[in-house]
């Protein structure tokens, strides 16, 4: 029996151009990502502020009196007095949502600087992280005059 000797294959290195490509496309990645944790965030506090009318809008009102709710896209007749304490526990919820939110934001937002210094990124029109503005640095000293 004849043995085949193990082929060296070696995989082409990547050229730099297809390094800077996949770096790019990295950051957009982590930018898409935290665009979304923004978009998340804006739709989430229109919904606080529409639990909140609510709430306001119900509270001089009799226990008693008849109300109307949606729950899961069908309308379902209720009291004040039932549809408040859940509109308001509601609320708590989309706090502690909102705080989560917040905290995946800013971790996001670290993590995207960590990457731009990393890779040496600057966006166009900002300041590379890590560095001053050089506007802000004539600004102060012309106020220090």
């Amino acid at each position: 029996m004849s043995e085949l000797a193990p082929v060296d294959e070696k995989k082409p290195q990547p050229t730099k151009q297809e390094v800077e490509g996949a770096i790019i496309q990295q950051f957009q990645k982590l930018k898409n990502e935290k665009n979304d944790i923004s978009s998340k965030m804006a739709e989430i506090k229109m919904d606080k502020n529409e639990h909140e009318m609510c709430i306001k809008t119900m509270k001089p009102f009799d226990q008693s009196r008849k109300c109307w709710r949606l729950v899961g896209g069908v309308l379902v007749e209720r009291t004040v007095g039932e549809v408040l304490p859940a509109i308001k526990e509601n609320v708590e919820n989309i706090d502690e949502l909102l705080t989560k939110l917040d905290k995946m934001h800013d971790e996001k937002e670290l993590e995207m600087v960590e990457f731009m210094k990393k890779y040496n990124i600057v966006v166009k029109g900002q300041v590379a992280p890590g560095q001053q503005d050089p506007n802000k640095s004539k600004k102060l000293s012309l106020i220090h005059i």
